[in-house]
């Protein structure tokens, strides 16, 4: 069992502590990793527990109980198939320790190792895609998939396409999702499409805990680990206002390297073709190319 976990999650459990203040807490003491006791918490100098021990929210007793629930909880994940994994943990991934704002926790279910994959691309891409946008990006993903850990995010449309054409090609990818690992799988249409993800050595992915519902700003925060899990991003297809305009945005925060199909007839394709920052691409060579180049600078 992991002891740091659970406290991390006994932490979370406590209304105004999110992730910052509790990688806070545990990086102001190396000690603080193993002494997991609230005899310990009460000596931080961080003002959000601070308040919560002061106003007694945060007492002896109502932490052993948050203990103790978060340990059930982590009993049941084990039981569930779900593993849940700490920013100290080596399985963690590496594109995610110098965020700002990274989760200190990671859901996960499947195969674990995808997380520090040498070379990941994430491909994304509007749910309501035109006929030569899903034909390309069925080429292009067969096409990397071999090089390449995909990743996306099993919404509808674009994403759909592009996992569907990994397991179909035996080759494993990454999904993120935007709620509870242990909840039903949104969309519901792609209940089996999950599945059979992890049952070709893919991984799914969760910032959020078992029991948490999809709520559109679970899914808008998912575009970020999306972009941020990657080595480069490529958009099949978007509008000019989409989903996926946030992936794109988290991309370039990232300074990731962003591809988009040149496509003369997306408008929205081309609107963001016009910042330079952003690189067309028609196939997977071109895609191959501008990647070998970022690898190379790196």
């Amino acid at each position: 069992m992991d002891r740091l976990t659970v406290f991390i999650m006994s932490l979370l459990s406590f209304k105004g502590i999110g992730n910052q203040t509790v990688l806070y807490y545990l990086r102001e003491n190396k000690d603080r990793q193993k002494n997991l006791s609230y005899s310990e918490l009460k000596k931080t100098r961080n003002f959000k527990i601070k308040k919560l021990i002061n106003e007694k929210v945060i007492s002896d007793t109502s932490f052993k109980d948050a203990q103790t629930n978060s340990l059930k909880k982590f009993k049941d994940s084990i039981k569930k198939n779900i593993e849940i994994i700490n920013y100290f943990d080596d399985k963690y991934p590496r594109r995610l320790k110098n965020m700002s704002n990274r989760p200190v926790l990671l859901y996960l279910k499947g195969n674990i190792d995808l997380l520090n994959s040498d070379n990941t691309l994430a491909i994304v891409g509007t749910r309501s895609p035109n006929k030569n946008s899903l034909f390309w990006v069925s080429n292009t993903t067969s096409e990397l998939m071999s090089d390449f850990v995909i990743i996306s995010g099993l919404a509808k449309g674009i994403d759909t396409a592009v996992h569907e054409n990994v397991v179909n090609g035996l080759k494993q990818t990454i999904s993120i999702l935007g709620q509870g690992l242990d909840m039903p799988t949104y969309p519901y249409e792609n209940r089996d499409l999950a599945n059979k993800i992890v049952e070709t050595g893919g991984l799914l992915v969760s910032t959020y805990p078992n029991g948490t519902k999809v709520y559109s700003h679970n899914l808008a925060a998912r575009d970020e680990w999306q972009s941020a899990l990657s080595d480069g991003l490529i958009v099949a297809e978007t509008g000019m206002r989409s989903g996926t305009t946030n992936t794109i945005n988290f991309a370039l925060q990232q300074n990731k390297e962003i591809m988009i199909f040149d496509d003369k007839e997306l408008s929205g394709n081309q609107f963001f073709l016009n910042d330079s920052r952003i690189k067309p691409v028609s196939d997977s060579t071109a895609i191959k190319k501008v990647m070998s180049e970022r690898f190379q600078h790196d």
